[in-house]
This record gives structure tokens, C-alpha cells and sequence, in this order.
């Protein structure tokens, strides 16, 4: 029973279940903190395997952005020069 449940926690976890079997699978989750200790472990070791990328900025956009402002007639030069944008 163990090995069938620590099974559909990580088909959970994929989005491997269905609607139905995952409505099934969040009852029996409910009814036993063992099972939803098992599942948080399981969520951190999936985060670990496959890290969400860090947003980064578009180097780009801000170069446009920063430009565009810059070559406006109603933004005082002596407020903004290049290097006053910093891209982090």
C-alpha cells in the first residue's frame, strides 16, 4: 500500500493524475500526515532535480527603454545620462 501511495504522490506531483484520481489522492492525503510529510519531501526533491530559472532582465528592453528616455525632447539630459541605469 506504501509503494502504491508514494506512486501516485509522485504522479501527483508530475500532473501525471487525472482530475478524478487526484481529487481520490487529495482525500487519502487528508486523512494521514505520514502521506503528506512523504509528498512535502517528494516537492522538495523535485525542486532540487529541476530548479525554476531566475527571471533575468532583457538587456535589451531596458537598452531601449533607456534610450527611448533619453532621446525624449522633455526629459532633461542634465536628470539622466547612461550612466545613471544600472541592469542588474
Amino acid at each position: 500500500m506504501s509503494e502504491q501511495i508514494n506512486a501516485q504522490i509522485s504522479e501527483f506531483i508530475d500532473g501525471e493524475l487525472s482530475e478524478e484520481a487526484s481529487a481520490a489522492f487529495l482525500d487519502i492525503l487528508s486523512t494521514d500526515s505520514k502521506h503528506e510529510d512523504t509528498l512535502h519531501r517528494y516537492v522538495a526533491i523535485r525542486e532540487m532535480l529541476h530548479p525554476e530559472p531566475l527571471l533575468q532582465a532583457d538587456v535589451d528592453l531596458v537598452s531601449r527603454v533607456r534610450n527611448e528616455i533619453q532621446d525624449d525632447p522633455e526629459v532633461n539630459s542634465d536628470y539622466l545620462s547612461e550612466g545613471d541605469v544600472t541592469v542588474v
